[in-house]
Parts: C-alpha cells; sequence; structure tokens
C-alpha cells in the first residue's frame, strides 16, 4: 500500500479547472505544489503563498481523523475531508 500511495502523483486529484470555475472573480491565480512534508507526500493548491487546499498521504496516526472526516472521491481515490480552526482562521485537508 505505501508503495501505491508513493507512485500516486497527489497534484493530479486536485483539479485547477474546477478551481478556476469556482473563484471569486478577480482571485489571484493558484499553483499546485507537491512536496514532502515529515516524510509523507503533499500537494497543496496555492493561493499568494497560502495553501487552500492540502492533499496528503495520510500516516496510520492520522486514521482517528477519518472518523470525523467528510468522505470524499478525489477522481475515484477515496479521501476524508477534514477541517482545523484556530486563531480566526481554517483549514481543510484531505487524507
Amino acid at each position: 500500500m505505501d508503495a501505491a500511495l508513493a507512485a500516486l502523483d497527489l497534484c493530479s486529484l486536485i483539479d485547477l479547472g474546477v478551481y478556476d470555475r469556482r473563484k471569486a472573480p478577480g482571485a489571484a491565480p493558484a499553483t499546485r505544489q507537491a512536496r514532502v512534508f515529515d516524510g509523507r507526500c503533499q500537494c497543496d493548491l496555492v493561493r499568494d503563498v497560502l495553501p487552500l487546499i492540502t492533499v496528503r498521504d495520510g500516516s496510520p496516526e492520522s486514521a482517528p481523523l477519518r472518523n470525523d472526516g467528510a468522505v470524499v472521491d478525489l477522481s475515484g481515490v477515496k479521501g476524508y475531508q477534514t477541517e482545523r480552526h484556530m486563531k480566526g482562521g481554517s483549514s481543510a485537508a484531505v487524507c
């Protein structure tokens, strides 16, 4: 399973066309940025240096978060959407 996840291009799961259709008029363009964080692959949809969406290969320790996350379909791959609120802001992630 880890080998299959390592071979998966997580950025391909973020559809820039959908983002372009749903973004606010005049919003800055967004880009996908792949990186490795804490030994796990992830991809961020970034606008003005702020990540809007993060798709990451969740570690086994993140399994309890899946119980609270909404199930989403990412191009045929099952993911779990979670949200974190802190300091008046929020961030969402799909594991």
